[in-house]
């Protein structure tokens, strides 16, 4: 069941990046990757949510630990290992949110206007106190942003229709209400907001309180079924691979990452590294289901034919001018000096002295090498972006990050708004006639932390592709091999493969009959690869193999080209199914000593700006608005000064400063002109200060007859905040800050005169 999860700040609030700006603000707001603006993370958002929930539940069970409420909360966020106390073990949670995001009219006015976005968020200071006083150097500046801000979050729960789950949307709507701030400095007045549940689409009321305190009535609730991760154990003995009676067939995916993706390949210290490519294991359990029905009556037998090989979803690798990228083949070196200067060290030659670098990481089309338009000294290599972030486990006794339940941590990911491909080679004696592809378009969840923050990928389907088969007899004398994923080997003796000599044995036998190869290069790596075994709630056995990348060049006979054509269409080693084991045979990239770089489209999309015919008002909109024409006022004010007094004829020294400071008091509190007119009138009928004020007078009866006079000096025109506000909006509220435009101009030139004179005094004095 999907919902809604709408924040609503009623205060200014802070949820920090865990840095700041070296040399000017201490703590910096979380920003999202993609757009730049302030969100709430998703860890942050459940966090909170599991907090408020955890008080209803105590308040249920009576304040008794370890009760029937409370074990029902940490089964539905997920028991972790600090709540072995009630009974519960590590598991997945049927509760899955997403980050909260700013309302779409907000983002809208927000893109493309800098200065709406530099109203959106302010610098408060804020300093250490030792006793109630002050400490010296101790001086804070943290960034805030506005009250007002409505975000929404879309959350997921794996009960629908069921009684437990209407009992959890009941605790969640329960525990959102018990949820009075969030953030940074929650306890000194930041961060007060309200949480609701809404439907999705309509954004209507998710349930009722009469309903909500019928649900939470009952004494104990029912438990959440346990998910369970062994469905795609696979079954043994496999059915052996036979020949396909019908050609296989070829499924290209398009994935688009709507949320940054973490694919777990280390852990260092408190930091999880990530893959740059997303592995064909963990697609498989992303489709499953969707495979299942894909193949009909054969889908009941999916963990036997992905064992088998007979269905191969392999890894997807970064997507470039529709063309899907390989890792970088091993073979390839660049020179120092010019690393745009590549060539295929497979192919011997004698040394030419020039000192070059192997190609170790990165991702490249199998046919070429980009040219970046007339830079031909730039590194050809593709590779992927990534990001880090910073999170933290909150310790309930505590209120702060401890290393005692998990402390500070920080997850490297693959960047969102990037695209990749993949594709799934399923024999076609598994498909119907006109396999229908379409139901293995949609979103997934994908690798670690994928109930929050991080997993949500967008998958595209293309429509099945036969795969011919060369039915070419004829022999091969000399071919390339170039390994685009991992190789898991066994040797007759189930060591792994992992030296080229060995490899060369076990090929040929995999050629069958007479094949005989000898090594004419050879560029190979070895790779090691731990996980986790979700089925088994454990660490799985290390795999040792050739890593990706890997390239041979062979001299062979009795070798023929469909033998060829065969293993690059089945693959080879262990676990195919998984990934594993795809390789390219005589590759063009491969084929050259010097590989020519090729021009390619500049597919970027191009930024057309705000275009947007205009944008309605709401509170927080209009609040923005005002915010950034008031940041705007004060800088055009301070240029705009110098001109106002010159007009006023304050340069000689009159009037006195005790009139000066008459003037300023009815500007600090400007509302209309009236207060102005009576001075005025006052002014008049004392000759001596009528002589003081000599020609300024004219340009303040103009002020007090016109309230727009003030835009006779500041343009508002030439305030670059007004783009893309509907007219009627843009009148209203230009009218509106006409009062006080008027009250900073009138005080800014007042100061800037009293600080001169103040200067001349000084001068003189000394």
């Amino acid at each position: 069941m999907r919902f809604h999860i709408e924040v609503t700040f009623l205060s200014d609030w802070h949820v920090g990046e865990g840095a700041g700006g070296a040399g000017h603000i201490d703590r910096l707001v979380r920003r999202d990757p993609v757009d730049s603006l302030p969100y709430l993370p998703a860890k942050t958002l459940t966090g909170i949510l599991r907090d408020g929930c955890e008080k209803v539940a105590f308040g249920l069970d009576d304040g008794q630990p370890a009760g029937p409420w409370q074990r029902f909360t940490a089964a539905l966020f997920g028991f972790q290992a600090v709540d072995s106390a009630i009974g519960g073990e590590t598991s997945s949670a049927p509760l899955s949110i997403r980050p909260a995001y700013l309302d779409a009219q907000v983002r809208t006015a927000l893109a493309n206007n800098p200065d709406l976005r530099r109203a959106l968020t302010f610098v408060k200071p804020g300093v250490k106190l030792n006793d109630g006083v002050a400490q010296s150097r101790m001086l804070r500046l943290e960034e805030m942003v506005l009250s007002g801000a409505v975000l929404g979050a879309d959350a997921e729960l794996a009960l629908a229709g069921s009684a437990a789950g209407d009992t959890a949307l009941a605790l969640l709507w329960a525990g959102a209400r018990a949820v009075e701030r969030l953030g940074g400095k929650r306890r000194r007045g930041a961060g007060r907001c309200v949480i609701s549940l809404k439907k999705p689409g309509d954004q209507g009321p998710l349930l009722d309180a009469n309903r909500v305190a019928t649900l939470l009535a009952e004494k104990e609730p029912l438990a959440i079924p346990r998910d369970d991760p062994a469905e795609l154990s696979f079954s043994w003995p496999v059915t052996a691979t036979s020949a396909a009676a019908r050609p296989w067939y070829r499924i290209p995916l398009c994935l688009e990452l709507l949320t940054p993706v973490l694919v777990p390949d280390a852990v260092s210290g408190n930091v999880v590294a990530t893959r740059d490519f997303i592995p064909g294991s963990l697609l498989v359990p992303a489709l499953n289901r969707r495979l299942r029905q894909l193949m009909g009556s054969e889908g009941a037998n999916l963990p036997s034919h992905l064992a088998a090989g007979r269905v191969q979803v392999r890894n997807a690798y970064p997507l470039h001018e529709n063309c899907r990228l390989l890792p970088v083949p091993l073979a390839l070196e660049a020179e120092k000096e010019n690393p745009g200067k590549v060539r295929c060290g497979l192919h011997a030659k004698a040394d030419d002295g020039v000192q070059r670098k192997q190609l170790r990481d990165g991702y490249a089309a199998p046919g070429f090498l980009p040219a970046t338009g007339s830079n031909s000294d730039s590194n050809p290599i593709t590779r992927v972006v990534t990001q880090a972030t910073t999170h933290a486990v909150i310790e309930d006794s505590l209120q702060r990050a401890s290393a005692k339940v998990g402390g500070v941590y920080t997850y490297e990911s693959i960047a969102p708004a990037q695209r990749f491909a993949a594709e799934i080679l399923v024999d076609g004696a598994l498909l119907g006639q006109d396999p229908d592809c379409t139901g293995l378009t949609g979103e997934v969840r994908i690798g670690r932390a994928k109930k929050d923050d991080y997993g949500r990928v967008g998958i595209i389907a293309g429509g099945a592709i036969p795969v011919n088969d060369d039915a070419d007899e004829m022999p091969v004398h000399h071919f390339t091999l170039w390994l685009a994923a991992p190789l898991l080997a066994r040797d007759s003796r189930l060591r792994p493969v992992l030296d080229a000599a060995t490899f060369v044995s076990w090929l040929e036998r995999q050629l069958g009959g007479n094949a005989r190869l000898s090594l004419n290069g050879v560029a190979v790596r070895t790779f090691r690869d731990d996980g986790w075994n979700s089925a088994w709630r454990e660490p799985r056995a290390t795999r040792f193999g050739m890593a990706s990348g890997s390239c041979f060049s062979f001299a062979c006979e009795e070798v023929r080209r469909s033998d060829l054509r065969r293993l690059q269409r089945e693959g080879l080693g262990e676990r195919r199914g998984e990934g594993y084991g795809e390789i390219v045979i005589d590759a063009p990239l491969l084929g050259q000593a010097e590989i020519y770089r090729v021009a390619t489209k500049n597919t970027d999309t191009l930024n057309p700006g705000n275009t947007a015919p205009g944008i309605p008002l709401k509170d927080f909109v209009r609040q923005l608005h005002t915010r950034a024409w008031r940041l705007a006022l004060r800088r055009a004010a301070l240029a705009k000064g110098p001109e106002l007094v010159a007009a006023m004829g304050w340069l000689k020294g009159k009037p006195s400063n005790a009139q000066l400071g008459a003037l300023r008091d009815i500007f600090e509190r400007w509302r209309d002109s009236e207060r102005l007119r009576q001075w005025l009138a006052h002014l008049r009928d004392m000759e001596q200060r009528r002589e003081a004020w000599r020609g300024g007078l004219t340009v303040l009866q103009a002020f007090a007859a016109n309230p727009g006079e003030v835009w006779n000096y500041l343009d508002r025109n030439q305030l670059p905040v007004m783009a893309g506000i509907a007219a009627q909006d843009r009148d209203s509220l230009i009218d509106e800050m006409s009062i006080e435009a008027t009250r900073i101009l009138w005080l800014t030139a007042i100061g800037q005169e009293l600080d001169r004179r103040a200067a001349v005094d000084n001068k003189e004095g000394n």
